[in-house]
């Protein structure tokens, strides 16, 4: 669906604004996409808005620190843009987590979402390898529909339980 097109369109449009020069892109979308998938950032979202326990989120806010200052030193300074994504990205799903409260209760659900941004942290571990590159961006709408799909074989196997 050309998500990866987009985020690429985003970050030359910034790093023409900034000023910035080498990997800036590559930066600002791998270290974007890393740090907004993890389970952490969900369900750590999720916890601070509906149990008001910021814990999690504060845990993830230094891994993923001490993860920008190495990520800076290999790509560039595309790494500090991705501040701004993150605040963005975890801002609305705090905001919105009361919508996504039928996730955080339903473990299964939970697992499904999880299960799906493990395997796009795990694309992202490939390129970064230079094993093999791939559009993990473009595999993000699979945390949302994960869990939708998962909801949706369930109750097509209780229809035919019945």
């Amino acid at each position: 669906i050309g998500i990866d097109i987009e985020l690429a369109s985003f970050a030359e449009w910034t790093r023409a604004r900034l000023g910035g020069a080498g990997r800036f892109n590559e930066a600002l979308i791998t270290t974007s996409v890393l740090f907004c998938v993890g389970p952490m950032t969900l369900l750590g979202c999720m916890r601070d808005a509906l149990e008001n326990n910021i814990e999690l989120l504060a845990l993830k806010s230094i891994m993923d620190g001490i993860a920008a200052v190495f990520f800076a030193a290999t790509l560039g300074p595309g790494v500090l843009v991705t501040a701004a994504v993150v605040l963005v990205v975890q801002g609305l799903l705090t905001l919105f987590a009361r919508s996504f409260r039928s996730i955080a209760e339903n473990p299964a659900l939970l697992a499904e979402a999880s299960a799906a941004g493990g395997l796009i942290l795990l694309a992202i571990g490939l390129g970064l390898a230079e094993i093999k590159k791939l559009p993990s961006e473009n595999f993000l709408p699979a945390i949302v529909f994960a869990p939708l799909l998962a909801v949706a074989l369930r109750k097509i196997a209780g229809r035919d339980a019945q």
